[in-house]
Order: C-alpha cells, then structure tokens, then sequence
C-alpha cells in the first residue's frame, strides 16, 4: 500500500468570478508603496507589472496601501479560496487576479526548495461553454522562460495521473467541488505537468479565454489545482519501447521508468511467451539487479525503485507474437514482441495468422509502401497481405510490389499488383492470393497497400523503427504508378506482408523404360518415366524428336504422351505399334510440371518386329 507523508502538498485555488475592487491611487511611488509592506519581492513585482496586473496602479489611492489586507483586496478576487502550502521543500502562493472583457488571469508562485528536481501537475479547470484555458507563461529563476498553450495540455484523464480521492481528502469541501463539477456539471480539467529543478522559483500567469459575449458577472467559478510531488501522486510505470521485432537467436530488451517504489512483476502473457523468450537480465540504467523468479517465469522485484532507466532482458529462442505485462503497484502496462520482420511484415515464406499487436494508424483514403529485401532464393511474390485492426464498412483495397528508386530512395513502378479486392467488415488479415509477380533475390522492394474510404476509420498496424522504412501517400484512391515523391516517410515497420516462393525447379528423369520389348506390329507398348520434382504434378512427353515445341512434342512428332498432369510416380503412356515402325526406334522422354517447367529429355530405343506369316505345304 502507498504511504503518503504526514504532511502532503496539496496547492488548490478557486477563483470567484467578479469585478476587481478599486486600485491604488497614489501617482508619486505606488509601486514603492507596495515594496515596503514587504507583501511581494522586487522579483514578484516586477512581474506582476509585466503581465499587466499592475495597469491601473496609478488610478489607485496610495492612503489604501497601508497594509496586507487591503492589498490582499485589491489584487484578489474577494471570493478567491485558497490552500496555499510553505513547507521547507516545496511552496504555492497566489499573487494576484485579473479580469477583463476578454480573459481571465491569475500569477502565481510555484517554488522547489529542495535539492532535487520534482514534479507538479497545474489543472486548469473551468466550465467547457463559458471559459477555456488559454496558457501558462511564466519564468523560471528570472531566466528561462515558460509557454505552455492549450494544445501542450495532456490528454490523460485526471485520474490516470494522480489520485484524485487521496487529493479530494486534503481539500475543503468547497475546493473538492472542482471534482464534481468536472464529473456532473460540465466542467473539463487540462493537467499540466511541470518539473521544476531543485531550488527553482516559477512566477507564471494562468489565462482562460471568455468565450462569446458573457458579461463577468454571469461566469461559473474557475479552478486552479496545483498538485505537488511530495506525497499523494500514484506511482508511475512508463514502457518506453512497447513494441518491439526480435528475430530468433536475437535479444528482446524493454526498457521503462518508474516513479516511487512498490514490487515489480514482470509477467510473461501467455503460454508461447513462457515457451519462446527466456530470461536474462533486469537493469536499473548499468547496474544488474537479482530478482527472483517465480514459477510460470514470473519475474518478481520487491521494493523495487529506480531513479533511472530500467530494463529486462528476454533471450528470443522462437520469434512471434509475445507479451509482457508490467506491474508496478496499480499500475499495470504491457509490452509486445509484434509485428515481427519475417514473420508479420515483409517478406514471408507463409502467410501469418496471429494478430501482431501493433501500433494503430490510420490507413482509409492513404496509401502505404513498405521497403524490404527480397531473400535469398525468391523469385516471385504469390500472397500480398496486411492486418486490419478495425471492424468498418466494406471498401476496396489494392495492393502492389513497386521495384526501388535508388536515388530518391523511394518506391518507383509497379513490378505487379491487384486492383480490385474487398476489405470486408471484420477486422483481421485481409490477403490476395493467386499472384505471380516476378522478383529477384536480393533487390529491394515496396510492399504497398491502399484502401478506399470508410465511414468509421479504419487502423493498420505498425511498430517504431528507425532502421525501416515506410512511406505514405494521403487521400488515395488508387496505387499510383509510378509512385513519384513521397510526401511522408517514416521508420516504421507495417502489418504488411508478400509470400515468396523460390523459382520453380524443372523436373528430374531418374529412369525410362518401355515394355514388352520387343513387340509385335499392332499391339501396345508402355513406357514409364520415374520422375521427381516436389510439390508439384506432371505430365510425360515421349517424342520422336529430342526438343519440345513449348511444353509438348513437336507436331506429329509424338509416339505417346498423358493429357493431364498427376503426381503418379512413374507415369506411363501407351503407344500402338504400326508396320511402318518394324525395327528399333528412338524415343525422347521428357517431364513438364504444372508450371510448365520441363525436364532434360532422356532417350532410349524400343523394337518393333513383323507379325510372322505361317508356312503351308501343299502335296
């Protein structure tokens, strides 16, 4: 269970909505005036001018500014609520408020006074139709400044970052009610994560934009939670690499962080993930440490802390589909030995069925050419696939081989592809068979992929690397040839896939024989042909000639052939002798397979004799 500190730093601002009270009126020194209560720095004051929260100083009377309290009026909304915090590591205080037409504002202080870095998170909290926030700007030491805008906000939920109940205990009920309003009423929270280095001082304004034309008066309050690092945030787990393609004989290493300690589980998912990685090591940044392992390979750390990068190592004795999953007291993540090179993506000897578990991006109205080696010993490309991670509307989709430009370092012209395949609607492998586009082993390729519009959009699967490399085409409708520039490229490797198959092998002749031998004018001779060539069927040819026109006999050259291809071993055929072949005859004997690869002819004789006439004695 997570111990929090006794004394836990819990910075929470609401702000009321209303006019600002009357400024200062003294013309002479009023900024002096405000020195000398010793309220705000020369450092706070200076910045306070800067961002504007001093404008209208000179209208104020100087007599007012006699002492913290009317100050505290002045230059804070009257129904500001504030929890501001002053231990000996950390501080938050509210300095001003600002409200125009336009916008409203709050300066802040935020201090790290220890002697290490630490984060905080900001969460700018306000009514989604009213308010919204705008940015954070600020300076660091009085040197390095700070923007944060709406669009570096992040998108995690509030309550997958920090937890929200252990925070709502420690506030008063009035500023516990920015949770329930972000839960019932409309409200939209934008966390801001901050680090500060150790004894840092952060002076920054918070702006929220008034949206339409809302009159001051008639806004629902806005919230400023500031939420520090020194006891109540969760403890954090993040996989720095999730996915990743080992080959076999290859290490499978994840690195991650965490923040905090609790007991690691390092947990192998399945079956083949026990069966296929076996462990070797875990690592905080080079220091190894010893965890112990319990039965199903469960790597178990207790206490585990690391103020650095941490990583485990898995040895890759079968490469596929694997995952792990990581446990860091409720934090639970996960990591993928996906989409695997040779296995899910390029060029494959089998078509993959497993799900590579990879990054989604879309793909629907794009096109995508993935570069790969063709391997040894292919010839051509019979299956083109890719994984659709998506159940959506029907749509067609193409595929394509594109042979290599070597100076743009991109896809050139199509070699061979198909135009006209349905995706269907369920997610899964989506494949064209049947092809035959030549390749040769050794010459880079693009595996490309484009499908059409779909209502709801549609995902592929990749995985970060920088050593691949995939490009992109958007708002496609077609497989462009030649592709031409690539307006986007990244080192990626995709769900894509190309069955391969070696060149044909031409099929060998072991023997040949004919019988009987020899025959008689007018009855059946056989030959048989002991033949091998794996895989596929065959038909015989015995000529009378020793070359083939095409994958046959030369016209009225033939003695017997057999008119479909079979996988019988030996194959035979008949012939019907004739008086015209009375005496020993040559014979070619040749093999073509069913993809019209033909055999070296062997040659051998057979013999014909005359039908004897019988002898008649007349006396």
């Amino acid at each position: 269970m997570k111990k929090y500190l006794p004394t836990i730093i819990t910075f929470t601002v609401v702000i009321g909505v209303i006019a600002l009270g009357i400024w200062y009126s003294d013309k002479d020194s009023p900024i002096k005036e405000l020195a000398k209560l010793n309220i705000y720095s020369k450092e706070e004051l200076s910045f306070l001018e800067e961002q504007g929260f001093l404008d209208n100083l000179d209208n104020v009377d100087t007599e007012k500014i006699s002492n913290s309290q009317e100050v505290i009026k002045a230059f804070k909304s009257p129904t500001l609520i504030e929890q501001n915090f002053n231990s000996p590591d950390e501080s938050f205080e509210v300095l001003a408020t600002k409200l125009d037409k336009d916008n409203y504002q709050l300066a802040f202080k935020l201090e790290n006074k220890s002697q290490e870095k630490k984060e905080f998170y900001l969460i700018p909290v306000s009514e989604r139709d009213q308010l919204e926030f705008k940015e954070i700007k600020g300076v660091i030491n009085n040197k390095n400044l700070l923007s944060i805008n709406r669009d570096d906000v992040k998108k995690e939920l509030s309550e997958s970052l920090y937890d929200i109940k252990q925070h709502k205990k420690e506030l008063n009920p009035k500023l516990a009610q920015a949770y329930d309003d972000i839960a019932h009423n409309n409200y939209q929270a934008k966390p801001i994560k901050i680090t500060l280095a150790s004894n840092s001082t952060l002076l920054a304004q918070s702006k929220w934009q008034i949206k339409g034309d809302r009159v001051s008066d008639s806004l629902e309050p806005v919230y400023l939670l500031v939420y520090g690092s020194a006891g109540g945030a969760k403890e954090e787990l993040t996989i720095l690499n999730v996915h990743s393609h080992p080959q076999q004989g290859e290490s499978w290493e994840v690195s991650f962080t965490t923040k905090g300690t609790n007991d690691l589980k390092i947990i192998p998912n399945d079956q083949a993930t026990i069966d296929d990685d076996e462990f070797t090591g875990l690592f905080c940044d080079n220091e190894e440490r010893s965890p112990q392992i319990l039965q199903g390979d469960v790597i178990y750390y207790p206490d585990w802390k690391c103020n650095g990068t941490g990583k485990v190592v898995h040895y890759t004795l079968t490469a596929g589909r694997h995952t792990l999953r990581f446990e860091f007291g409720d934090q639970i993540k996960y990591a993928y030995n996906a989409v695997v090179k040779g296995v899910s993506s390029g060029f494959v000897t089998s078509a993959p069925s497993a799900d590579p578990a990879g990054i989604a991006g879309k793909i629907d109205t794009r096109a995508f050419a993935l570069k790969a080696v063709a391997p040894a010993g292919a010839a051509k490309v019979v299956e083109i696939g890719w994984w659709c991670d998506t159940a959506t509307e029907e749509a067609n989709f193409e595929v394509a081989i594109y042979d290599h430009n070597v100076g743009d370092n991109n896809p050139e012209a199509i070699v061979g592809w198909d135009q006209t395949n349905a995706k269907g609607t369920t997610a899964g492998w989506k494949k064209v068979t049947g092809l035959d586009i030549p390749i040769t082993a050794g010459n880079t390729y693009w595996i490309a992929v484009q499908l059409d519009d779909t209502a709801t959009q549609t995902n592929y699967n990749y995985t970060n690397d920088a050593g691949e490399k995939e490009d992109m085409k958007t708002t496609q409708t077609t497989l462009i040839d030649p592709w031409g520039v690539s307006p986007y490229t990244y080192g990626e490797l995709t769900g894509f896939y190309a069955v391969w198959e070696a060149a044909n092998a031409a099929p060998t002749i072991s023997s040949v024989a004919d019988y009987p031998d020899p025959e008689k004018v007018g009855n059946d001779i056989t030959f048989s042909v002991d033949w091998d060539d794996e895989g596929d069927e065959v038909k015989i040819h015995i000529c009378k000639t020793d070359t083939l026109s095409g994958y046959a006999c030369q016209t009225n050259q033939v003695w017997c052939e057999t008119g479909t291809a079979s996988d019988d071993d030996p194959e035979t055929c008949t012939y019907s002798t004739t008086s015209g072949d009375i005496g020993s005859n040559t014979y070619y004997a040749f093999v073509c397979d069913d993809e019209d690869s033909c055999s070296n002819y062997t040659s051998s004789t057979f013999t014909v004799e005359a039908v004897s006439t019988p002898s008649m004695i007349i006396k």
